[in-house]
C-alpha cells in the first residue's frame, strides 16, 4: 500500500500530521467537505507535534473535510456506518486534529468522530476515537472484572488505549465479550489530578489486529451511556470475509499479547 505525506502549514507553523493510505473512502461524502488541499513539500525536519493556540484551531477546523454516512477503511478491509448526528475526520485529517488539541501525535488512530453540529476549535468535544492496531490477531478471553483489576494493579503496564492513564480504580460496566466485540467502561485516577475520570472503550477484533473505539475522561453520569453508545457504534463495523476474526484459531499471525492485556495494558 502506498503511503503519502503531508504537512499542513499554519501562518508559519507546520503541523506534524502523519500519513494517509490512498485506501480511506466514505459515501455520501458531507455537504460541507472542503475543497482537497494541495499537499506542500515535505520538509526535512517537521516540528514535533504539539497543542495549536485557538487561531490555529480555528485556521484548521476551515480546512478539514467532515465525512457522513458510510466509512471504509480498504487497507484492513473494514467498514462502518457514521450515526446520524455524527461526522467524522479519517486517515491524515483525524491525526492532525487530535494532534492540534492533546499535542501528541497518535500513530494509531484512523478516526476522530463528533457531533454533526460541532467542529474542532468548539470547547468540551465529546469525541469519538478510533485507532487501529496491526499486532495480529488477538487470543484468549476476558476473565472476570476482580482478576482483571487485580491484573491491572500488579503487572508491568504497556499502554496500548486511549484513556487518561494514571490508576485504573474500577469498572463502571464490566468488560463484556459478544462474539468479536468487547464493551466496557472504567473509573480511573490520571497522574496529579484531584478528581476521578472514566473512559469507554469497545474493541472489535479482526485477524489481522484489533478495532478500537474510545471515549476519554467523560464524567460519572456519562460513564455508561457512553459506553452504549461504542456498543452501537461497534455493532455498525462489517471486515471483509477474509479480514474478520476467524472461527477458528489456526496458523493465524498471533499478537503478543492477550486479550486481557488488552484490556488490562499489561504484559
Amino acid at each position: 500500500m502506498r503511503w503519502q505525506w503531508m504537512i499542513l502549514a499554519l501562518g508559519s507553523t507546520a503541523f506534524c500530521v502523519g500519513a494517509r493510505g490512498a485506501a480511506d473512502s466514505a459515501a455520501p461524502a458531507s455537504p460541507e467537505r472542503s475543497s482537497t488541499q494541495p499537499a506542500s513539500a515535505l520538509a526535512d525536519e517537521a516540528e514535533p507535534a504539539r497543542r495549536a493556540t485557538a487561531e490555529e484551531l480555528r485556521g484548521l477546523a476551515g480546512r478539514v473535510a467532515f465525512l457522513r454516512g458510510r466509512y471504509a477503511r480498504e487497507a484492513i478491509g473494514m467498514h462502518l456506518d457514521i450515526p446520524r448526528g455524527q461526522h467524522m475526520l479519517a486517515g491524515t485529517e483525524a491525526r492532525r486534529a487530535d494532534a492540534a488539541l492533546r499535542g501528541v501525535d497518535d500513530t494509531h488512530l484512523i478516526g476522530w468522530m463528533i457531533a454533526q453540529d460541532r467542529t474542532i476549535s468548539d470547547p468540551n468535544l465529546r469525541i469519538v476515537r478510533l485507532r487501529w492496531r496491526h499486532d495480529g490477531l488477538v487470543a484468549g478471553d476476558a476473565a472476570d472484572p476482580a482478576a482483571l483489576l487485580d491484573a491491572a494493579h500488579t503487572r508491568p503496564r504497556v499502554p496500548r488505549l486511549a484513556g487518561s492513564g494514571g490508576t485504573l480504580l474500577r469498572y463502571d460496566v464490566a468488560p463484556e465479550r459478544e462474539g468479536s466485540t468487547i464493551v466496557w467502561s472504567e473509573e480511573r485516577q490520571p497522574e496529579g489530578a484531584a478528581t476521578s475520570v472514566h473512559d469507554c472503550h469497545a474493541l472489535r477484533l479482526a485477524r489481522k489486529g484489533v478495532l478500537e473505539f474510545s471515549i476519554v475522561g467523560v464524567d460519572a453520569k456519562a460513564a455508561q451511556s457512553c459506553a452504549d453508545e461504542l456498543r452501537s457504534l461497534a455493532a455498525t463495523v462489517r471486515f471483509d470475509a477474509e479480514s474478520d476474526y476467524p472461527a477458528r484459531i489456526q496458523g493465524e499471525r498471533l499478537a503478543a499479547y492477550s486479550l486481557s492485556g488488552m484490556i488490562t495494558q499489561t504484559q
